[in-house]
């Protein structure tokens, strides 16, 4: 399912995670993975909604389980969401995974966090995106990768998804005419 390299980057961020009181849902190519998408990713996305003292810990226990960190150099605002990404460098390859920590500040980036299922996973209970937030974010998004993985986690969730929450959500975010492609 995971390789080695995202398994210890899963494992290390969740460990972070855990030391602070952040709530969270991981969202982007590993919550594809994880909710049945098989495809390639070589980061991690994390969704979170902390205040100003929650994300100063979060920044120490990332550095703690061997993240590095530039506030200047690595944080972009995205629409609504702000990003600080994270590195972690992969053995003694010269190579290094990324960790993006997105901060949740509308009210849809809040409700994902908010709608997160718990699963077990690599010894710690992870917060997952549901399938609708994950179909919901990549619409919003819409590159290529975005749309067949929304078109497949639309097949592979068919019989299970909260289709008016999607419909209702999709209309609020300005995506409904998305959501019906994928949806077809």
């Amino acid at each position: 399912m995971l390789g080695s390299f995202l398994t210890d980057l899963l494992q290390r961020a969740l460990t972070a995670l855990e030391g602070t009181e952040a709530q969270y849902a991981l969202c982007g190519g590993i919550a594809m993975i994880l909710s049945g998408r098989d495809r390639s990713t070589r980061d991690l996305d994390v969704l979170v909604t902390v205040d100003s003292a929650q994300l100063d810990r979060l920044k120490e226990e990332l550095r703690a389980q061997g993240f590095a960190h530039h506030d200047r150099a690595d944080r972009h605002q995205l629409d609504d969401v702000l990003l600080l990404r994270f590195w972690l460098p992969i053995g003694t390859t010269g190579l290094s995974a990324s960790l993006d920590v997105q901060l949740a500040q509308s009210g849809f980036s809040r409700q994902v966090v908010a709608n997160a299922r718990k699963e077990s996973l690599v010894g710690h209970e992870i917060a997952l995106a549901t399938p609708e937030d994950l179909i919901l974010l990549k619409l919003c998004a819409y590159r290529p990768v975005d749309r067949a993985d929304a078109i497949e986690l639309a097949q592979l969730h068919r019989d299970n998804l909260d289709r008016d929450y999607l419909l209702a959500r999709a209309r609020e975010l300005a995506v409904a005419d998305r959501l019906s492609e994928v949806l077809a």
